[in-house]
């Protein structure tokens, strides 16, 4: 029942999102400001609850950090992927030494708002997140106990869905963006919301699609080597 419930929830606020982001009017900022169809790469600060289905804190989210790479291939569209690690530590006492990784996979609606020099753009994809730490079995109150033994090291792999909603603020060379975001997967609690993310930072052009047509065709001209 939550699983249907949850995925229900995911496809009307991605219809939803996707009608927003093509229903705004769309304007092109000055060229100084719009950085543009291209290859960017960004880095920045990403704090999340970390599975909250594993962490019965008062305080679950950890402080990490974020590595991506944007191909900007329209004017209002985007595939972008994005690598997030969390140093290692402990949900004292039931998890100790945890690593946390995950990789994302999103496009991104872009929706540029007239007379802003400002975008705002859905976030809509999958992820694969790694999670590993030692379990002691102490104070744990959900089913894993019933799964795992206790004083040993697992790994386990999730895949989910991605949901979420950004905001950019274009500069000269740069752009600062900010963002929120859910993630749903299947864990040994069952089908939900496993991870609320906020994220920030900034991202630079590497290439052009100019450019990456250049590069292409130089790659695939023999003759253009000698």
């Amino acid at each position: 029942m939550l699983q249907k419930i949850t995925l229900s929830i995911f496809c009307v606020v991605y219809s939803l999102s996707s009608t927003v982001a093509n229903g705004i009017s769309f304007t092109e900022p000055p060229p100084s400001k719009l950085q543009g169809r291209g290859l960017y790469i960004g880095t920045g600060a990403v704090l999340s609850s970390v599975n909250i289905f594993r962490n019965y804190r008062e305080n679950p989210y950890r402080l990490g950090f974020n590595a991506r790479l944007c191909w900007e291939f329209a004017d209002n569209l985007r595939i972008s992927t994005e690598y997030n690690y969390t140093p290692h530590f402990n949900i004292t006492p039931t998890w100790l030494n945890v690593s946390n990784k995950v990789v994302d996979l999103n496009l991104n609606f872009l929706a540029r708002i007239k007379d802003q020099e400002a975008l705002f753009y859905t976030i809509s994809g999958i992820c694969l997140q790694q999670w590993k730490g030692l379990y002691t079995g102490v104070n744990d109150f959900n089913t894993t106990k019933d799964i795992y033994t206790p004083q040993r090291i697992y790994v386990n792999n999730y895949l989910g869905l991605n949901l979420g909603i950004g905001i950019e603020k274009p500069f000269h060379h740069f752009q600062v963006f900010g963002e929120f975001k859910y993630r749903f997967s299947e864990t040994e609690s069952g089908f939900g919301i496993t991870d609320a993310v906020y994220a920030c930072g900034i991202k630079t052009k590497i290439f052009t699609s100019l450019s990456l047509k250049k590069i292409y065709r130089k790659l695939n001209d023999k003759y253009s080597w000698f």
